[in-house]
Parts: C-alpha cells; structure tokens; sequence
C-alpha cells in the first residue's frame, strides 16, 4: 500500500480524514497540520507531523490537502518538493455545501504536479462596485475602468491555463454581478480550467435580479457563489438565501460558516497602506493579512491585489506608491511554467 499524507490547517477538518479513510480504503498514512486552528491530537503521535521536513523519507507520492483557502499556495510547492506527484484538494470553505446536497466527492479536486499548482488565485471581471466602502482594498471605489473585454479576458485565460493548474479561481470586482455579459466570462474560465473550483465573489445585492440564462450557466458550469456580508446586505439576507435554494445554486457566505451569523457582518476594513517609512517593508509582506491572495490582472500575477492596483490611488490622489518588477510575473512572456514562479 502507498503512504498517504493529510494536510490540514483547521482541527475542524478531522473528521474529514476518517471519511476520506473510508472513502479511498487508506491504512497507510501521515497527517501534516500547521496554524494556530491545527492543534488537536487524534491519532497516534508517530502518525502526526508539524514540519514538512519530517517527511522527506518517507515516500510519499499522493497527498490530500483539506484547508481553508486561500492559504496553501506555498503548500502545493512545499508537497511538490518533498517528492508528491498527486494531490485532491478540498476547500474548507465550501463544506457547508453538503447542506445543500453536494457529496463529499463533488467537493474533491484531483491534480496532478505535471504543472505546477496555484492554490488560489482571484481576478476581477468588473471593476466598479454598487457600494462604496471606502477600505476597499481594491480600491473599485475610485477605479474609472470597468472591466477588460471578453478577446482579452479569453487570451490571457488561454494562456494561464496553458502554464498553471489552479484550485481555486475566485470571479470578483468590484461587483462581477454588474458586468452584463458575465455569462460569457464564466463559460471561458470554465472552458480553460474544468477541474478548477470556480466561485463569484459578489456583496449580494444583485443575486435576486439574476436571470433564468445566466442562473442556466452558473448551475451548468459548476459555479459557486460567495456573498461578502456587508451591513447593506443584512436586511435582505433570507430573500437572497431563499433565491439561491429556490433555484438550486451553491453558495455559502463569508468566512463559510454553515448559516448566516451576525458575526460575519463586515464593519470594518484592514488598514494595509501607510505613507509613512517606519515599518518594515519585508516584515509586512511577509507577515499581510492577503499575502496568499493571488491576483491576476491582465496577463500579470501578483501576491495581492495591491502591486496591480495601486496606480489606481496614485492616479487618483497623486500618491507615490512604486511598483517594482519583482511585484509580479508576467505569464505573457514566460515560455514555460515552472515551480520557481510558486516560490
């Protein structure tokens, strides 16, 4: 029998293993938990492991990755290093979908490391947004484009594909919900990633004016819908959840806790820009808050939203944020993929 790895950062997660245990007939195994949510012992001690390098002689080729995306995109790397060459995923955030009739099988994804493998990534199809927070950290708010055109979106889409497998492809803005051909751009990411978790990030606002088309293509193409619970949202929170049950469509909300909980309500705003040069720089993108929230603008990919987005607050208010060339990599110019641009 193969060895087996488990990866989890959550001890919400267990008993996910038993199940998967059971499903996959495993005996042979290794569990591998990091994070501060990672703590509970349940299993034998000599099973158990806090550091990957543990690991390294113990032939393991297959791994499970149970987690809470966004936060394992160096994981996939670390895994790929320590000799795996197969991994099935499983996003933390979508468990209260078994609610909603999705087996547990539906919810596994299965890659193999002949490319390198992009635990989350995010990307804007419209970039304005129906409300105006002003922490936005994308900063839809003050941004005069609206979003990027179906040839462009379907290039770089095209070629993304070509050089990266992704787990997690978030659909977000600004409101994706304002863009009227969104349809369209959910067909092409589908087309291009088939085995990918594809989600919309939207406030919610719009979800009950969606029309019977583009409800068509949601469901069809697998696509799950995030609602960000913004203090607007709240008072009409049970039409919403009554609209997406009524029509069968996936979703779950905020941090993806198995109902709709106050203490998901969004108040307030991370405070991740300063002027000032008292902090250090290294430290701090180290150590953000969205230092695994891999954005794609264009044909770029940066570590956050913020590399790619900044001209928007220069422009708009004659700041000085620079933008230097190891921000980012550009897929348009890269011959092949390699896990490096992981690293």
């Amino acid at each position: 029998m193969q060895n087996i790895l488990f990866f989890h950062n959550n001890d919400e997660f267990l008993y996910l293993i038993d199940e998967l245990k059971k499903m996959y007939n495993i005996n042979n195994f290794y569990i591998l938990k990091t994070g501060e949510r990672a703590k509970k012992t349940k299993y034998k001690n000599n099973n158990i492991y806090s550091d990957i390098e543990q690991l390294r002689n113990l032939n393991i080729k297959i791994a499970f990755v149970i987690s809470e995306s966004p936060f394992v995109n160096k994981m996939y790397f670390e895994l790929y290093k320590l000799g795996i060459n197969k991994v099935y995923t499983i996003n933390g955030e979508y468990l209260p979908m078994l609610e909603q009739n999705k087996l547990l099988t539906e919810l596994i994804s299965e890659f193999n490391f002949d490319k390198p493998l992009i635990g989350y990534l995010e990307t804007h199809l419209y970039n304005k947004c129906n409300l105006n927070c002003k922490g936005c950290t994308h900063f839809s708010n003050i941004d005069d484009n609206k979003f990027m055109t179906i040839e462009e979106y379907e290039k770089n889409i095209s070629l993304l594909s070509k050089l990266y497998n992704i787990n997690t492809f978030r659909l977000m803005g600004g409101e994706p919900l304002l863009n009227e051909k969104l349809g369209e751009y959910l067909k092409i990411t589908r087309k291009y990633f088939p085995k990918s978790n594809i989600d919309i990030a939207t406030n919610g606002l719009l979800l009950c004016s969606l029309n019977k088309d583009l409800i068509e293509i949601i469901n069809d193409n697998n696509i799950i819908i995030k609602i960000s619970l913004y203090l607007p949202i709240e008072k009409i929170k049970g039409r919403i959840e009554k609209f997406l049950i009524d029509n069968k469509i996936l979703h779950f909300y905020g941090n993806g806790c198995k109902q709709v909980d106050n203490k998901l309500l969004i108040r307030d705003f991370h405070k991740c820009l300063t002027t000032t040069k008292k902090y250090d720089s290294k430290y701090n993108s180290e150590n953000c808050f969205a230092r695994e929230c891999w954005f794609l603008k264009g044909s770029l990919i940066a570590k956050c939203a913020t590399p790619l987005q900044i001209n928007i607050l220069n422009k708009k208010f004659n700041t000085d944020f620079k933008l230097d060339s190891d921000d980012f990599i550009d897929i348009s110019k890269l011959k092949d993929s390699s896990w490096t641009d992981i690293e």
